[in-house]
Order: structure tokens, then C-alpha cells, then sequence
């Protein structure tokens, strides 16, 4: 017979181990494998912690039930806005379950708020939050420690890749730079939390602090940076306001005034070895403000704008700011490369959010942050907390939200922001009282059996089976680079997870890069084996996401390879048919005006194809490739004099073009060619 106690430590045993997921990566075995593991951990701790939780809600519902907080119903709020705006927005599907790179998804998120109420209704003391805090900083320091090996030691080690902003176990430097950002701020915590006579923990949550500190740098993410600078000043500036000695008010003056004159120097000699030394210094300071309305994260701030207004209640959609960005694209932003013109986030938790889920999402957003400021003030004016817990709680919101707004959540942010909100929630609410003798029953057999059945079930259903799909894909990705591929894919098709539109779109992006090796080797038939599956596929995709145009292109390219393989023109009036519907969606993406012209060329539309690359061109004139795309066409068509024209237009010295060094090459190369034009042209002619 499971006893109450049983229960409630299985629950703090499993937020603990909740604690450890950024560790969690599996290179070998997942797609995406610094994300799908620790999500389907993480969802897997949370459904048992649920069926722990209803067990206890069963012994004693008024202990365990959810309280009716400030704080608490700001959580429920920013919950019920991202589920709102799911089922109204223009991809549902993609809002509730998201893809495989970010998983973040109102399933997922729903998994979160239900590890924030447990945690809050389970961890009741101040003691049992702090060895959980202690959890914490050793799952942090770890993450830490790899990310010093990735930087100092073993620049390859996890996919670093050599990279200079290291990634460690999360997959992203802007994760790394975030999660120091927490861990600073809570080894801090601890450690004026420890009594003096406790040196080992001192040094314990000392060295946690630094690692969280050396992790900010490491991830070199600027918007962290800004938000321990803000952090920071919020700090001192508590502390000025509850001072009253004027000495300490005047101290905090001058260190706020050195910190204006260190950063302003920054700015000024950003040229210099120990500022460029800074990985997240330098890349603040280098930021072209003259320029700063063309920079690409401004831009798509600017798109969230433009599309919040056309959705302004409820938005588009968690997770479908991609098909906002889409529809009010700019065609600047090919002119730093294709890189940049595909934006899935605005890079901004604020604009993103009033994209995705309108007035009522930023309102419910930013009254969970203005809820969790009233819960410290009133706790403060109370005596709950110290000032300096204060100071020290309301300092790190603060420079998590600075920090948000120029990054977007992640999942090893979420699982710490929560758990940051239920310490906060516990230190700041009033006592519950415990009585159980009015409330108190017991648990029978069935009730515990039908419910690790359904427990047993919803694993299954939402762990075992998605994670046996992604790693079926990657066989079948594995088994396509072989030569092979077909029976491996039906296989991982056959598992009927909710990602089955992530393991059609990898699949097939996968068959399109590994034709040519196919036809090169000779075996044309499994070519268009692969392409007829993939293209069967894809159309399934396309029918459940019709806005992605990434389907639309995938299957056009597709189509393309196999005209050329079969010599049929019908399958590229099919491609053309597709590039057309995807225009609709995205109107002024050059991308796809130079894709179509290839194809009405093809098809013998000249007069059509011209008019597209003139479209493009026009869209944005400094855009190099516009320019190359048209003279490179009219080269091809015969009309040399047009060529050159518009050649010596872009390479004029007054010209506005952009010219780096791809589109240099390839005018080099156009340059060449009109060349070799014009001497057979007179070889000809003085024959003749």
C-alpha cells in the first residue's frame, strides 16, 4: 500500500532527476539529439510525478490541491493563452505538438506548468528547496564544465564543431549563456544562504557561481550579457533605495558611473585585444547602429509587427511566427545570404509573442513577470524574505526577461524558469495549513492499478513511440546515404507518432540531396524509387501543413530530378504548379521567382521567366544575386548586349550593389563567359 510519504518523496526524487535532463544527449541515436532526448525524458518524469500527484490529490485534495495565488494564476494565464491561440491559429497541428528541432509545443509547455503546480504543492519547505537548489547547481556545474572542455580542451567534443561560442550538452551557445545566467544567480543565492560556519558549501555554491559566470562568456550570447548588466543594476539599485547610510548610496553611484565609462569604452576601442577577447563585449559593441534597421533580427521584429497587426487578438499561432514571416518577408534579407531569409522565431520573446499569440499572450507574458514582482514585494514588506533574497530573486527575473528579449524559451530554459517560479511561489505564499484528518482517505487497489495502466499507456503513446519513430528516421536517413532507404522509411512511417511530419520532411530533404550520387553511380531506378516515395510523402505534408513552403520547394526540386532523369516535361508544369501555390504564401521571396523562372525557361516561357527575374531584381536592387540571376539568363537566351549592360550597371563604382564574394565569383565567371561569346562571335564572322 503506497503512504503518503511514499509518494511525496517519489515526487521530489524525480524533480530532482527532472534537473539533470540538460544533461541528456544522444549524438548516435536521435535527429536533433540535444533536443529530442531531453524532451521525451523530461515529459516522461512529468507524466509519472502526475500520476503521483493524483494519488495524492486522492489522499488529501485540500493539502495537495493547486492555491489560488497571484502568482499562480499568472502561470494559469500564460498557460490558457498559448492553448487559446493553439486552436485559433493558422497551423494548429504545428502549435500543439511544434517539430523535432524545438519540440516546444503546448504538449510540451503543458508538461511544464504541470511540473511548476506538482513542484509547488509537493516541495513545501524552504529546506527542501534548497537541497533541490543544490541539484541544480551540480547539474549545472556539470553542463559548465563540459563547455570548458569544448572551448579550452576539446573543441570537437558533442558536435562543438570547433566552435568559438561553445554549446556543451544544450545545442546552442544562446542555451549555454542562459543557463548561466541561472545558475550565477542561484549559486549566489545559496551561497548567502549557507551559514558561515558551512565552508564546504560555501565553496561549493562559490565555484557553481563562477562556472555560471565562465558559462555566460563561454555561450558569448550578448542579450545574456545585457541582462546580467541589467540584473545587476537592478541589485544595486534595491540596495540604494534600501540603504541609508549615504556612503553606500554614494558608492553605488561610482560603481554605476564606472560601469557607464567601461562600457562606453568598450563601444569606443572595440577594436582592442581585451575587448575583442569578450566573446558577448564584442559582439555588443560591434552591432552597426548606423545600420541598425537592416539588421536581420530588427527586421523580424518588424515582421512580428506587421504581422500582430493583422492578428492582433489571439495571433497566428505559437510555433507559426514561421508562416508570418513568410507572408511579410522583405527582400532585404537576402542580402546577407539564404541563411538569413528563414526566420522560425523573432528573436525576441516580446514581438514574438504578439505574433504568435496576440495582445492577450504579451498581456498574460508580462503580467506572470509583473505577478512574480508582487509575490517578492509583498513577501519583503512581510519578512518572508530578506532583503537580500529580495534583491537578489527580483534581479534574476528581471535579467531573464532582458535576456528573452533577444533570444526565445528553450527546453532547458523552461525547465529552470518554472522551477525558479515554484521556489519562488514556496518562499513567498503563506503557510498551507496541513491537517489531513478531515480530508484524509485511503487508496484502493484498482484506483492504484488503473492508474499505472494509464501511466504505463501514456508513456507509451507519448515517449516510447516517438522516440522509436525519430530513431527508425535515422536509420532510414543512414540506410538513403547507402543507396537504400525504402523499406527502412515505411518502417519508421509505420510508427504513428505525432511527429510523422518531421520523419516525412527528413527523410525526403535527405532523398533530394543524395539523388545525384545515385544517377553518378548508375542506379537510376532506386533514384526514382526514392523520389516517389518521398514525393507521396511530402503531398501528405503538404496537405496537413498547407502554408510551409518548404514542402512546396522540396517537392518541386524533387519533381525536377525526376523530369530530368525521365525527360517528361509534366513533372515540371508540376514543379511549376507548386512554386505558384507557394507564392501565394510568401509573395516576395526572390528564392522563389528565381526557382520559377528556371522553370518556365525550361518549359519554353521565356517571356514569363524574364518577368519574374525583373520582379526580383526590382524587389531589392542591392541584392547581387538578383542581378546575377538576369544577366546569367539573358547570357544563356543569346541577348549578350542585354547581359553586358546590366553587367557593367551592377559593377559600376556608383553602383549600390552588393557584391561579395559569391556573387563576385559568379560575375567573374558571367564576365568570362560573355567573353568567350564575343571572340566566337568574331572567330565567326572573320571566317565568314
Amino acid at each position: 500500500m503506497l503512504k503518503e510519504h511514499t509518494l511525496l518523496q517519489l515526487e521530489k526524487s524525480l524533480i530532482g532527476l527532472a534537473l539533470f535532463m540538460p544533461l541528456v544527449v544522444l549524438p548516435s541515436s536521435f535527429i536533433f539529439p540535444f533536443i529530442v532526448p531531453k524532451i521525451l525524458l523530461f515529459r516522461t518524469i512529468v507524466l509519472v510525478m502526475l500520476a503521483a500527484y493524483a494519488l495524492l490529490l486522492r489522499l488529501n485534495w485540500q493539502k495537495y490541491r493547486p492555491r489560488f495565488t497571484v502568482q499562480n494564476i499568472g502561470v494559469f494565464g500564460f498557460w490558457l493563452s498559448f492553448a487559446i491561440s493553439t486552436f485559433v491559429g493558422v497551423d494548429p497541428y504545428r502549435s500543439f505538438w511544434d517539430n523535432h528541432e524545438r519540440m516546444l509545443g503546448l504538449f510540451t509547455v503543458t508538461h511544464y506548468v504541470l511540473f511548476y503546480f506538482i513542484a509547488v504543492a509537493t516541495v513545501r519547505t524552504k529546506q527542501e528547496w534548497q537541497r533541490l537548489i543544490w541539484v541544480f547547481l551540480g547539474a549545472g556545474s556539470l553542463v559548465m564544465l563540459i563547455a570548458f572542455v569544448q572551448k579550452f580542451i576539446n573543441p570537437e567534443l558533442l558536435l562543438n564543431r570547433g566552435s568559438d561560442r561553445v554549446s556543451a550538452t544544450l545545442g546552442n551557445p544562446i542555451y549555454v549563456s542562459g543557463y548561466g545566467l541561472f545558475l550565477l544567480f542561484f549559486a549566489v543565492l545559496s551561497y548567502v544562504q549557507t551559514q558561515a560556519h558551512e565552508i564546504t558549501w560555501r565553496y561549493a555554491a562559490l565555484a557553481a557561481a563562477i562556472l555560471g559566470g565562465i558559462g555566460i562568456f563561454l555561450g558569448g550570447t550578448r542579450g545574456t550579457f545585457l541582462g546580467l548588466l541589467v540584473s545587476l543594476a537592478v541589485v544595486l539599485g534595491v540596495v540604494a533605495v534600501r540603504t541609508t547610510q549615504m556612503k553606500y548610496r554614494l558608492g553605488i553611484i561610482a560603481i554605476v558611473l564606472a560601469g557607464i565609462f567601461a562600457l562606453g569604452s568598450a563601444f569606443a576601442f572595440k577594436q582592442s585585444p581585451v575587448v575583442q577577447s569578450i566573446t558577448p563585449l564584442k559582439r555588443l559593441v560591434t552591432i552597426d547602429i548606423a545600420n541598425i534597421a537592416y539588421n536581420t533580427r530588427i527586421m523580424a521584429w518588424g515582421i512580428a509587427w506587421e504581422s500582430f497587426l493583422e492578428k492582433p487578438v489571439f495571433g497566428w499561432g505559437p510555433n507559426n511566427y514561421y508562416y508570418a514571416f513568410n507572408a511579410y518577408y522583405r527582400p532585404e534579407f537576402l542580402r546577407y545570404g539564404y541563411g538569413e531569409t528563414w526566420f522560425d522565431n523573432a528573436h525576441n520573446i516580446v514581438m514574438n509573442t504578439l505574433s504568435t499569440q496576440g495582445a492577450f499572450g504579451i498581456v498574460t507574458y508580462l503580467a506572470l513577470f509583473i505577478a512574480v514582482g508582487i509575490m517578492l514585494a509583498r513577501a519583503r514588506k512581510e519578512g518572508t524574505i530578506s532583503d537580500t533574497e529580495y534583491s537578489i530573486l527580483l534581479a534574476f527575473i528581471v535579467g531573464h526577461f532582458v535576456h528573452n528579449v533577444f533570444v526565445f524559451e528553450n527546453p532547458t530554459s523552461y525547465l529552470y524558469f518554472f522551477f525558479a517560479l515554484g521556489y519562488i511561489a514556496v518562499r513567498t505564499q503563506s503557510q498551507v495549513d496541513a491537517s489531513t484528518k478531515a480530508e484524509y482517505h485511503t487508496l484502493s487497489t484498482p484506483l492504484m492499478v488503473s492508474t499505472g495502466v494509464v501511466l504505463l499507456f501514456s508513456i507509451y503513446i507519448f515517449t516510447l513511440v516517438p522516440a522509436n519513430a525519430n530513431t527508425a528516421t535515422l536509420r532510414a536517413i543512414q540506410a538513403v546515404y547507402q543507396g537504400r532507404g525504402v523499406a527502412e522509411y515505411e518502417l519508421a512511417a509505420s510508427i504513428s507518432g505525432p511527429h510523422i511530419d518531421d520523419v516525412r520532411n527528413d527523410f525526403s530533404r535527405t532523398v533530394s540531396q543524395i539523388i545525384p550520387q545515385l544517377v553518378e553511380a548508375g542506379r537510376k531506378d532506386d533514384a526514382l524509387a526514392l523520389i516517389a516515395l518521398s514525393l507521396s510523402e511530402l503531398e501528405k505534408n503538404r496537405q496537413l501543413h498547407p502554408m510551409d513552403i518548404r514542402v512546396h520547394l522540396m517537392m518541386s526540386q524533387l519533381y525536377q530530378q525526376r523530369a530530368a532523369l525521365k525527360q517528361d516535361g509534366a513533372d515540371i508544369v508540376l514543379a511549376v504548379q507548386l512554386l505558384e501555390d507557394a507564392r501565394r504564401y510568401s509573395p516576395r521571396r526572390q528564392q522563389l521567382l528565381f526557382t520559377l523562372a528556371n522553370m518556365y525557361t525550361m518549359v519554353g516561357s521565356t517571356t514569363t521567366a524574364e518577368g519574374l527575374l525583373l520582379e526580383a531584381k526590382d524587389l531589392d536592387p542591392v541584392v547581387g544575386e538578383g542581378w546575377v540571376q538576369l544577366v546569367r539568363y539573358y547570357t544563356l537566351a543569346g541577348q549578350e548586349d542585354l547581359a553586358r549592360s546590366l553587367l557593367s550597371e551592377a559593377l559600376a563604382p556608383s553602383s549600390s550593389v552588393r557584391v561579395d564574394k559569391y556573387n563576385r565569383e559568379l560575375f567573374a565567371a558571367l564576365s568570362t563567359q560573355l567573353l568567350e561569346i564575343e571572340s566566337s562571335a568574331t572567330t565567326t564572322t572573320l571566317t565568314q
